[in-house]
């Protein structure tokens, strides 16, 4: 069940049980026959409204409070103002900005002590976030799979991250704590792919399992304090936001880990007394980049050895050009596309094609693989519900196609069979 939705549950359940015990309704006003003496209020939600600096849609916003509650998930820039009509802003809500999957830009202004949990959760195209000196805390999955942040500057302000408040930030590069950290929860950085240092100061007493897990870019920890200190940081055990149990059917699962690999991958080095980790730019092949003719979304190019190594999910077509920034397109990876995606044409300039290069794409029925690719990996095609067939030029000398399906040319080998094919034919 997802944390929106147990939210959901948890406001329903609170709010069925304050009617069974209490006689009163409130509305915010009085009501002429009063006889038994109380008042009902009446509260109305805040109804969605423009604000100069928010780009694209409207939101809601809560003058009692000074919240931001909701926002509508067109927006596309949102440099929010300190005041709204008057009000200063204070807080943005859970799930505010959740799913808002065009938002690009945020700007929040000093006078805001508070984001939510899931505030910006889900927002996939956000590349830009300035965040106010003031700032206090950050909620539990805050900025979950904002995976185009490259850089995010933490006030010195901020003493409260909560658990997963960065997890799937994978474009994520290097990050500071800032002094007054005491604690770095559960899977905060989990799935930070691209994270390759970070900065956590002398404050911190405890770090919860799994806090870096996944984090395979991880070379280097500037710690702030001294070796002492780090030995004796608090490694706690926790599997998941409530500390629920290790689910592993072994026993033995921890006692074959130290503590602090079970926090923090084991083969990291330590940089003792350091307050501030280099300023590292993300590799070219670690960017996220718009591509002609690649529609929905953007894709991670290696301009190394020319191969497409990944791309959102949102890509809907992808007419793949020969040349991308002047280098030729000579490979698609590993699970690069996925979901959404109804159409595709591979250029004649790619020889190797990954495993399961194309998965899950309910909507793709056809593939054709160019005269030029001579390695194509077992399945590159897989879980395509309505994928009729698989067709080959018929020029290329290392593959072939039967009726859609994909065989080596001396149709010994069967690659991939198409999930639609009726397989009694």
């Amino acid at each position: 069940m997802s944390s929106k939705t147990k939210k959901m549950i948890s406001g329903i359940l609170s709010a069925t049980l304050m009617i069974s015990i209490s006689p009163t309704v409130s509305y915010g006003w009085q009501t002429e026959n009063d006889t038994m003496g109380y008042t009902e209020e009446i509260t109305e939600e805040p109804a969605w409204i423009e604000v100069d600096g928010i780009e694209g849609g409207r939101i809601k916003f809560d003058k009692e409070t000074g919240t931001i509650m909701g926002a509508e998930d067109s927006i596309t820039i949102a440099n929010i103002p300190s005041y709204i009509n008057g009000t200063a802003v204070t807080t943005i809500a859970d799930q505010a900005f959740c799913y808002c999957e065009n938002l690009t830009q945020v700007t929040i202004p000093v006078g805001v002590t508070t984001i939510g949990g899931d505030a910006f959760s889900n927002c996939i195209r956000l590349t830009t976030l300035e965040l106010p000196d003031g700032l206090t805390t950050i909620g539990e999955e805050a900025f979950w799979n904002c995976h185009s942040l490259t850089k995010i500057d933490i006030p010195s302000s901020v003493t409260e991250i909560g658990y997963s408040a960065f997890r799937h930030c994978d474009s994520l590069v290097s990050l500071v704590l800032p002094d007054g950290i005491t604690n770095i929860e559960w899977a905060t950085f989990t799935n930070c792919l691209d994270l390759v240092a970070i900065t956590i100061p002398a404050s911190v007493t405890s770090i919860e399992h799994h806090a870096f897990w996944f984090c395979d870019s991880l070379t280097d920890i500037y710690f702030g304090g001294t070796k002492e200190q780090w030995d004796a940081i608090e490694i706690i055990e926790k599997w998941g936001k409530e500390g629920f149990s290790n689910p592993s059917t072994d026993e033995d699962y921890w006692d074959k880990l130290s503590s602090i690999e079970q926090a923090i991958p084991d083969d990291v080095t330590i940089h003792y007394g350091s307050t501030t980790s280099p300023d590292i730019a993300a590799p070219l092949n670690k960017r996220w980049i718009t591509v002609d003719g690649i529609e929905g979304g953007q894709i991670r190019f290696d301009y190394a050895t020319g191969t497409i190594i990944d791309a959102e999910d949102d890509v809907k077509i992808a007419h793949i050009p020969r040349v991308i920034n002047d280098v030729e397109v000579k490979a698609i990876g590993n699970y690069v596309f996925n979901r959404r995606l109804t159409e595709v044409t591979i250029p004649d300039s790619v020889t190797s094609i990954g495993a399961k290069a194309f998965s899950y794409c309910s909507s793709l029925t056809e593939v054709t693989i160019p005269a030029s690719v001579g390695d194509i990996s077992i399945n590159p095609v897989v879980n395509c519900k309505n994928l009729v067939a698989i067709n080959v030029a018929t020029d290329n000398e290392h593959y072939t196609d039967i009726d859609g399906v994909l065989f080596n040319k001396d149709v010994t080998q069967t690659i991939s069979y198409p999930s639609k094919k009726n397989t009694s034919t």
